[in-house]
Order: C-alpha cells, then structure tokens, then sequence
C-alpha cells in the first residue's frame, strides 16, 4: 500500500520533469531553428507551387517569431499550458513540412 503511493509520486515526478523539459524555452529555441531549416528545404523542393510556397513562408516567419518570443524572458512567465499548446502547433508545422518535401515531383523525370 504504501509502496504503491511512493510509486506514484515518483512516477508523478518523473512525469513533471519531463514536461518542464519539453517546454524549456531552449527546446524552442532549438525547435524553431530546425523548423525554418525543414521550411527552406521545403521552399527549394516544391519551386513552382505558389500554393504551397505561400504556407512555407508563414510557417518560415511564425519560426522566426516564435524564436524571437522564446528568447526573451516574458516566455517564462507564460503557463506551461500555453507552451506545451505552441510546442503542439511546432510539432504540426514540421509535420506538413516533411510531408509537402516528400509530395514534392522529382526535379528529373529519371531515377536516381
């Protein structure tokens, strides 16, 4: 009995580190960087879609902002509610990167 209430606080507690982990603002940081990355090499594989080139760019720019926000120290104080909200909407901005960079057509009718 008590050792399966130490069992949960512990769990509860390794629990809480890994989210303050997740939401640390250099995770951001770095985060945003591989998103502007993933944006560039998105925007030199689809050259020809306005479309889809017009999405690149929003997202290359909310990277941008969202870098510059978790730079400065007001980030913080945001709640880790709205963190983890933001880290959610950076993990779907990455997911339709890899997915518009593998649609991309071949540049060459040949395979490589």
């Amino acid at each position: 009995m008590i050792l399966n209430r130490i069992r949960d606080v512990f769990r509860s507690l390794a629990s809480r580190r890994q989210l303050q982990r997740q939401i640390k603002p250099s995770v951001f940081l770095d985060m945003a960087a591989e998103l502007r990355t993933l944006a560039l090499c998105a925007a030199q594989s689809c050259p020809g879609e306005s479309s889809v080139q017009a999405v690149i760019r929003d997202i290359h720019l909310e990277a941008e902002k969202l870098a510059r926000i978790a730079a400065e120290p007001n980030f913080r104080q945001m709640s880790a509610k709205e963190r983890l909200m933001l880290r959610q909407g950076l993990l779907h901005s990455k997911r339709q990167l890899l997915e518009s960079i593998q649609s991309a057509p071949s540049p060459t009718r040949l395979l490589q």
